[in-house]
């Protein structure tokens, strides 16, 4: 009897040795865990800043491309009309003549410091922009006070989303679609309209997004075109610098969305923006 009652004994205290050794043992384990969790934290805070700063870096750089690509229409205008004027005063034509290219000279140059101006107010408001709650009459009356000179006359909107408000960087989208616009004007003759059209679409993720499109009737695209437009400095205008196509797509990634270019031959151009809504 006494025989058993020791090795029970033995036995209760050996599972008390194992109870404190595996105690010891999962608290090391847990005081580890702690110690990876909160190093692992700390990386993905520096992470997170990090990202951050590129997506303000980036941000930056975006708005300095998008002036350098709206300054080289005007700027190119001034070149070529004062080398003009410098012909003309040469050959002494009429002062008319004279007058109406010095005042095209002004428009442009106006023009110019009119988007640097743009370029001064959004330096701080681009970079880490946030999207906000505005009317889509809000966004077009401001792409309107944007888009220059007469290619106002000729846009025509669409506007399917009503009295709903979109969830959008105001200041980027304008310009983004002033670019796009910019680039249909070129595309097509001074006679042909310019289509904007703001409609509700799916991405197929199971949230709610916005389009944005800009449709010309210019001569289109091949397919081989189609594919190359959107990359940066790649463009089809002699004196183009090839930035707004690749800006408008880099927008879109941005806002989780994407571009898209519907073009035939002889058909004009459709780019189509969708954008994430929050």
């Amino acid at each position: 009897m006494l025989h058993h009652e020791g090795a029970f004994t033995f036995h209760l205290y050996g599972m008390l040795a194992a109870f404190i050794a595996t105690a010891v043992l999962v608290t090391l384990v847990v005081q580890r865990l702690i110690q990876e969790l909160a190093a692992k934290s700390e990386e993905l805070s520096r992470y997170r800043e990090s990202i951050a700063r590129n997506q303000q870096l980036a941000s930056l750089s975006t708005l300095a491309a998008s002036a350098a690509h709206q300054l080289g229409t005007p700027l190119s205008t001034i070149a070529l009309v004062s080398k003009e004027l410098t012909r003309k005063l040469g050959e002494q034509v009429s002062i008319d003549s004279l007058r109406a290219d010095a005042a095209l000279i002004r428009e442009q140059a106006g023009r110019c410091k009119t988007i640097l101006d743009h370029m001064h107010i959004r330096a701080g408001e681009i970079s880490g922009e946030q999207p906000q709650r505005v009317s889509v009459s809000k966004l077009q009356s401001e792409i309107i006070h944007v888009v220059q000179g007469q290619v106002k006359q000729r846009l025509r909107w669409h506007d399917e989303l009503g009295e709903e408000s979109v969830s959008v960087p105001f200041n980027a989208t304008v310009q983004v679609v002033a670019n796009l616009i910019q680039n249909a004007a070129e595309a097509s003759r001074e006679d042909q309209d310019i289509t904007i059209r703001f409609f509700s679409c799916g991405l197929g993720k199971g949230a709610e997004s916005v389009g944005i499109e800009v449709r010309d009737q210019g001569a289109g695209m091949t397919e081989d075109l189609r594919a190359q437009v959107s990359e940066p400095f790649f463009s089809t205008k002699r004196q183009g610098r090839g930035l707004g196509l690749f800006l408008a797509d880099s927008f879109a990634k941005q806002m989780g969305g994407e571009l898209e270019i519907i073009s035939e031959l002889g058909e004009g151009s459709t780019v189509r923006i969708s954008m994430m809504q929050s």
